[in-house]
């Protein structure tokens, strides 16, 4: 038997040992199974199944008379043809594979490069004092309040903090939540812009779609909020925002 072909066919054809040796059997004569593992060595057991690889490999055929070799010259140009098409479609596969894996590890790293960070602000004064730090940095500011009301009135001094005609200070508050007069002249103090929606589903406050407090207020120092600066988040979240800006806005027109 050939060591050369073993060789080449294990090498280049993706064949195993097994089904090397039992092709050369069949094209040397052997067309049973017996007399293909006597003539290759393979046990009995296996040459059932390595020939039925070999038969989906192209290489031989199983018929009535036992088991015969396809002509090797059109045998082989067929698994080229079949291994340069398999070529072809995984050189695709992972040209999309590398373009995804260099966008998530190039996000990555701008993300490290920009300071990302979760911190988590524990108590309302802890949370009036972040939100005072980003609405400083910022000129777009959007706050969504559904239960935060509940403690406005220990949030109205921070928010009179941002009184500026260079920054737009916008509202979404929840339907069900009734302002007092004096609410209304807090509002238009600050020049804020307000809208409602029942669509308003936390209280978070977004910062030029680059930073974010998410808050969960219990009121007073029970008080428990997330500060995310994540551009691609943060980001998100800002285009939400403003798409409830617009349909609360166009609705309440």
């Amino acid at each position: 038997m050939s060591r050369e072909a073993v060789k080449l066919l294990r090498e280049y054809f993706g064949l195993n040992m097994y089904e090397a040796r039992s092709y050369l059997a069949v094209l040397k004569g052997a067309s049973t199974h017996k007399e293909i593992s006597r003539a290759s060595g393979v046990p009995l057991p296996r040459v059932y199944d390595t020939v039925e690889n070999l038969e989906r490999m192209g290489l031989v055929r199983i018929t009535d008379s036992g088991v015969e070799a396809v002509e090797p010259s059109a045998a082989i140009r067929a698994m080229m043809i079949e291994l340069e098409r398999r070529f072809i479609q995984e050189q695709e596969e992972r040209r999309r594979a590398g373009n995804k894996l260099v966008s998530i590890l190039s996000k990555l790293s701008r993300e490290r490069s920009e300071g990302s960070a979760i911190l988590i602000l524990r108590g309302l004064n802890s949370i009036a004092s972040k939100m005072l730090e980003i609405c400083d940095n910022h000129g777009d500011l959007v706050f969504t309040v559904r239960k935060g009301v509940r403690v406005k009135e220990r949030l109205k001094p921070y928010l009179e903090a941002l009184a500026t005609s260079e920054k737009r200070i916008r509202f979404i508050l929840h339907s069900r939540i009734s302002l007092s007069e004096e609410d209304l002249q807090f509002f238009r103090k600050i020049n804020a812009e307000l809208v409602f929606s029942e669509n308003v589903m936390l209280d978070l406050l977004v910062a030029d779609g680059e930073e974010a407090v998410i808050g969960l207020p219990a009121g007073g120092e029970d008080a428990i909020a997330i500060w995310v600066k994540h551009e691609s988040f943060t980001s998100s979240l800002m285009e939400a925002v403003n798409e409830l800006w617009e349909y609360a806005n166009k609705n309440q027109k």
